[in-house]
């Protein structure tokens, strides 16, 4: 089970936070995390009715996940309470073992605090400290200004666009934008996005 050091800090807002690895005890807990970033924001994928009730479900995803040897889920605390979660899951054929795609969210009142950043670089630590994994991936809405922003931040590129790739409960599409970013810089071609571990 992939996990990660715990590491807390003090929001732009004062209260605390942690990023910390996600415990197989608390699948009604991501249960409920997922429900409320579902309840809370337009860009991501999974729809609020989505977030299966069943904590048998959820269970066994936390499981199943955490079996895989490139995959890492792990939780953002504040003040002791889950607000957002990031995963990363590893290629699973050989040819994209050197791939991981990330995706995370979090609910509406913790963003903003220095979280997101937060996570993402634990995220991108451990991948770079990982024996396979070499290049992150992610997508994201156009319309998300604030992920955008904070992932070039941090070194994601954009790499490509997936048009009219979301469709909305409305009937509207979305775009979706594809970033990329080594996790480790000597492999990077010129050019391409590079995180530099902390």
């Amino acid at each position: 089970m992939a996990t990660i050091t715990p590491r807390r800090l003090t929001l732009k807002d004062g209260s605390t936070g942690l990023i910390r690895s996600l415990r197989e005890d608390e699948a009604a807990a991501l249960r409920d995390l997922v429900r409320d970033i579902a309840r809370d924001s337009e860009f991501i994928a999974t729809a609020q009715d989505e977030a299966n009730p069943d904590e048998a479900f959820w269970h066994k995803r936390i499981t199943d996940w955490n079996a895989a040897p490139r995959n890492l889920l792990i939780v953002a605390e504040r003040d002791g309470q889950l607000v957002g979660d990031l995963g990363l899951r590893g290629g699973e054929r050989r040819k994209l073992h050197h791939h991981a795609d990330l995706g995370m969210g979090f609910i509406k009142s913790a963003r903003g605090l220095g979280l997101g950043r937060a996570i993402l670089q634990a995220g991108l630590d451990w991948a770079a400290a990982h024996a396979e994994i070499e290049k992150v991936h992610l997508g994201v809405f156009p319309e998300n200004t604030p992920a955008l922003t904070l992932y070039r931040a941090i070194g994601f590129r954009e790499e490509g666009r997936q048009v009219s790739f979301f469709k909305q409960p409305d009937g509207s599409r979305r775009d979706n934008i594809v970033m990329g970013v080594f996790v480790k810089p000597t492999l990077a071609p010129a050019g391409s996005g590079v995180y530099m571990p902390r």
